[in-house]
């Protein structure tokens, strides 16, 4: 009896270290980042794009994608490599050649689990699919930035940089929905909603650009991603995400589309006539899992 009540003792305040006043105990949520370190993920992305006047357009992506990690900075954020390694596609039910096996991207993840910067982005990567395909900044988990317990909720703000040297501000509003076991992992339940503005160019070649001399067309709208995330406690890493969102924008073609007509009566240009803007919805799913 002695022996037990000795045991209890010495449980007792390692509980307490663990726990909130009110006796709930946290967790840190934290991104944990070892230089060398490679992961896998199976990643599918499926989009929906409606245009008015060319109907519904729909894509399939899934794909496998390596991230290694070359250096942890000493803030504890890192420098990252994607590399897709292998995928197949559709659009519109059929096949379309993945672009595979080429230049990686890099970029730079906090311990949040946030894309703090791209350093390397590779040419074919930098138009509007590559932002939402294989360098996609939307499936990660958004981490509180101190100790949590169930059912708590924080709302961050996050910059998201873009293509083409630009970046955008979004708002997610997360909350810790329970714990749960993923295979070997005891992982956090995360449950997210972003909402962020969307204001880019492209070029003529469909590239994302900050030059705007080089724009023929603005796109600008709202995105809306609601995330459901297990993230992996003690290893610090994403396990699994599934997302589902929207994109409501308008795009505007900026240099006129027709020559400037002459007047019947006197002989003289009219006004150059340029394309009305066109209403664009994007509805999409995305999920990530890791592969053991």
């Amino acid at each position: 009896m002695k022996k037990i009540l000795l045991g209890i003792a010495a449980i007792v305040p390692l509980a307490a270290w663990a726990q909130t006043p009110g006796g709930q105990i946290t967790y840190t949520l934290q991104a944990k980042y070892k230089a060398g370190e490679i992961q896998r993920y199976q990643t599918s992305l499926l989009t929906q794009t409606i245009l008015p006047t060319m109907g519904t357009s729909t894509m399939s992506l899934n794909m496998v994608q390596e991230q290694k990690t070359d250096k942890v900075l000493p803030d504890g954020s890192a420098e990252i490599t994607l590399t897709t390694l292998n995928g197949q596609g559709t659009l519109n039910d059929k096949p379309i050649e993945m672009e595979t096996n080429k230049k990686p991207i890099r970029m730079v993840f906090d311990k949040r689990g946030n894309v703090k910067a791209l350093l390397d982005v590779p040419k074919d990567a930098q138009n509007l699919g590559g932002m939402f395909g294989r360098n996609s900044q939307l499936n990660g988990a958004y981490l509180p930035i101190k100790p949590v317990k169930f059912g708590e909720s924080w709302t961050a703000t996050v910059t998201m940089p873009t293509n083409g040297g630009g970046k955008t501000t979004a708002t997610v509003k997360s909350s810790f929905v329970r714990i749960e076991q993923i295979g070997r992992f005891r992982t956090a339940r995360l449950r997210s909603q972003l909402t962020a503005p969307m204001a880019i160019m492209t070029d003529g070649q469909g590239q994302i650009t900050q030059n705007a001399a080089k724009a023929l067309v603005k796109l600008t709208g709202k995105i809306t991603m609601n995330y459901d995330t297990n993230f992996a406690i003690d290893e610090g890493k994403l396990i699994r995400s599934s997302v589902k969102g929207s994109i409501n924008m308008t795009g505007k073609v900026l240099t006129p589309t027709k020559p400037a007509p002459k007047t019947a009566k006197t002989g003289t240009k009219a006004k150059p006539t340029s394309a009305q803007p066109v209403a664009i919805q994007v509805q999409m799913q995305m999920g990530n899992s890791l592969i053991e």
